[in-house]
């Protein structure tokens, strides 16, 4: 479901719920094989939604095995992880990236980018959190710095509850052209993504597209966006 919102949202942060000991035990059981299958994942902080209002998200700080044992369908824990995503909007079109075939969600798909879960910080204000993912997704997907993305403008709220996510999306401008992107693309660290367009009205991508993403696109085409 896509809710457009017109501020970035506060994050309230809350005391995080107690899970029952047969949770716990499930989720553990559940991470020690998925670790034994797939040496490569690690455990880490993510942040989870507890509530949400027109201009406030209550958070509560989690961890990652929690989320991928739900997703996988080990264990229900009714959680939804917090993530923002951006919609950049560069010289002849939006940006749009495509995600290796070797991530654990939504491999091979398209979706706008930077996108990541959001990991909350003391030192930092609660609205300014988003943004700071954000753009520190920005440096490490895209090869992008913060001085490359202005005007940042929130645009929708979109909850998947199949997914277990809670997405928050900001449209930035950027002067960059799409021969100076694919420069900055070329020179990039991260394998997160394998291919990028910048899309137009005929270019959209008509297939292995991303949900929330064909939410966006559809909320861009209304207002005349793409």
């Amino acid at each position: 479901m896509l809710k457009p919102i017109s501020s970035i949202p506060l994050l309230v942060r809350v005391a995080p719920g107690a899970l029952s000991h047969e949770d716990e035990v499930a989720v553990d059981g559940a991470w020690t094989a998925s670790v034994a299958a797939h040496p490569s994942l690690f455990d880490g902080p993510i942040t989870c939604v507890r509530s949400i209002s027109d201009s406030t998200i209550e958070v509560y700080p989690s961890s990652y095995r929690f989320w991928h044992a739900q997703f996988h369908g080990s264990v229900d824990l009714g959680l939804s992880v917090l993530a923002v995503s951006g919609v950049i909007h560069v010289a002849g079109g939006l940006l749009m990236c495509r995600r290796a075939g070797n991530v654990s969600q939504s491999a091979d798909q398209w979706e706008f980018a930077p996108s990541g879960g959001v990991v909350l910080d003391d030192a930092r204000s609660d609205k300014g959190i988003l943004l700071h993912q954000l753009l520190s997704e920005a440096r490490e997907e895209l090869n992008l710095e913060p001085s490359d993305l202005q005007s940042p403008r929130a645009m929708a709220l979109i909850t998947d509850d199949e997914a277990g996510v809670t997405d928050v999306v900001i449209e930035f401008r950027s002067d960059l052209s799409a021969e100076e992107f694919a420069i900055r693309w070329s020179a990039r660290s991260s394998d997160e993504y394998r291919d990028f367009t910048i899309v137009r009205n005929d270019a959209v991508p008509s297939s292995n597209v991303a949900a929330s993403t064909s939410l966006v696109l559809e909320a861009l085409s209304r207002r005349g966006g793409v």
